[in-house]
């Protein structure tokens, strides 16, 4: 780890929430989503944007662009100089490391610029990010994806192209500790993810107590298909 590396990940394990993130959260709830890898995320964002007043809060990624990815849409992309940068200038509402190397952060503009255009703020992000949240705003909820069994998960993760064995065991070791946060707070709400339309949907008009214990059930099964 060379000294960039390790100053940029001392940064994020230090950095607060600022109280005017604090204050902006409070005033401007967002709607939040979170998933396990593969489990249809971004997809299913992008369904409750055409069909609702929510818009997508462009966050920050020190991950390489991807084809058909454009900055300042999918994501802002900086490289590990500028994310420390950003960071020492406290412009995040909170800022992670997410699968081992790589750091996504929410910053405050981002998240202004919806509200400007007299939108809804959607914040798509992993779990941390979202404890973070909820540490400052215990009022905060979440919505989280899993797939309907361990056999269309594993089927929808192939479908992302190849991955190496090495990558797909820390994926999956990840998503274990994700459900097992997820079904010990009830901060969060689990939506099984059948198909986008009816997830979409079961997000914006909020899932029935028959739903959620429906939820944790395939939620427990699927932590126990886990074998790492």
């Amino acid at each position: 780890m060379d000294g960039l590396h390790r100053e940029l990940f001392e940064a994020v394990r230090n950095y607060k929430m600022p109280p005017p993130a604090v204050k902006l959260l409070k005033q401007s709830p967002p709607l939040i989503i979170s998933a396990v890898t593969a489990g249809g995320k971004t997809t299913t964002g992008n369904r409750i944007v055409k069909k609702s007043d929510y818009r997508h809060v462009v966050t920050h990624t020190t991950r390489t662009i991807r084809p058909g990815e454009a900055n300042g849409v999918n994501y802002w992309f900086v490289n590990q100089a500028e994310m420390l940068e950003l960071i020492k200038q406290g412009v995040f509402i909170e800022v992670q490391p997410v699968h081992g190397d790589t750091i996504y952060g929410t910053s405050l503009e981002s998240y202004q610029s919806v509200i400007k255009t007299g939108h809804k703020p959607l914040l798509i992000m992993d779990v941390q990010g979202i404890q973070e949240i909820i540490s400052n705003i215990p009022q905060t909820q979440a919505f989280f994806m899993l797939p309907p069994s361990y056999e269309t998960w594993m089927d929808r993760l192939q479908a992302r192209g190849n991955m190496n064995p090495l990558e797909k065991a820390r994926r999956l070791q990840s998503a274990k500790k994700e459900i097992e946060t997820v079904l010990a707070d009830s901060h969060f709400v689990l939506v099984i993810n059948y198909d986008i339309e009816r997830t979409a949907d079961e997000i914006l008009q909020g899932p029935s107590m028959a739903d959620q214990r429906a939820s944790r059930e395939i939620a427990q099964r699927l932590v126990d298909r886990i074998k790492i």
